[in-house]
């Protein structure tokens, strides 16, 4: 056995304790550069001078994301037209409070509640799960590939009065039924609720994935609010391919084919 010396052992400690200070460094200086960015927006916006508020935010544009992701340091940022510069908190030590709502910037690690306007992956919804292939009716064939999800821990709207909420692709199911047991066990007494799965009535855009039974709209029951962005965390956790924190009344989730 070799016995490392001394001086050897208090080098590799040093070397350790040097990459750990970077790092930290690296994440403190990245949420100080998105501060910087906040802030500017700000001011700017808030200036008088000929609205230079459209300089960032266009007619159509009230949302601006930006990530820097440096090594295993990772720090993200959402600001919409209105919002005020966050207070930073280095993100390896703590993330500021969850917001309700898209007009508060927020800084934050991969892995938290999600925020309204939030994304999980960032990328549009048919570059996930594919795009829509046809309008699933009744009497179509496709529609025996759907499965009627009858889970006791889910709540159906089913405002239509046909049963077509419970109705979906197995796939969905299968992740419905494993985000209704998670949120059995979040929430003691509160369930999953869908208030829309498959659509048969043409409620959607034309290339909605509702269509084909691959994606559900969801709150909890009891409805509350509160709980929609822990809901997407969720989501995510519980294998939903893709997952949309679309307003302050749902959570939109769908899957691959």
């Amino acid at each position: 056995m070799v016995t490392r010396k001394a001086p050897e052992a208090a080098a590799a400690k040093h070397s350790a304790d040097a990459d750990r200070h970077q790092s930290a460094g690296v994440e403190v200086a990245a949420a100080e550069l998105l501060k910087t960015v906040v802030t500017s927006l700000e001011e700017t916006s808030s200036s008088a001078a000929a609205e230079p508020r459209r300089l960032f935010f266009p007619d159509g544009i009230n949302l601006i994301s930006l990530s820097i992701s440096i090594g295993n340091a990772k720090v993200e940022l959402r600001v919409s037209s209105d919002a005020k510069a966050p207070e930073i908190v280095p993100p390896s030590v703590a993330v500021l409070a969850g917001t309700e709502s898209c007009r508060d910037s927020s800084i934050f690690l991969a892995g938290d509640d999600l925020t309204i306007g939030d994304k999980v992956p960032a990328s549009a919804e048919s570059a996930v799960c594919g795009a829509i292939k046809k309008r699933i009716r009744r009497t179509d064939v496709e529609f025996k590939n759907l499965v009627a999800n009858n889970n006791p821990l889910i709540a159906f709207k089913d405002e239509e009065g046909t049963g077509a909420d419970r109705m979906m692709s197995t796939r969905l199911s299968e992740r419905l039924n494993a985000l209704a047991k998670t949120v059995d066990e979040e929430w003691p007494g509160t369930r999953l609720r869908v208030t829309e799965a498959w659509d048969e009535d043409d409620e959607h855009s034309g290339t909605s994935l509702h269509y084909e039974g691959r994606a559900a709209d969801l709150t909890t029951d009891p409805v509350d609010p509160k709980k929609l962005g822990r809901l997407g965390r969720l989501a995510v956790e519980a294998g939903c391919d893709w997952v949309w924190y679309e307003n302050s009344g749902h959570v939109h989730v769908s899957v691959k084919a």
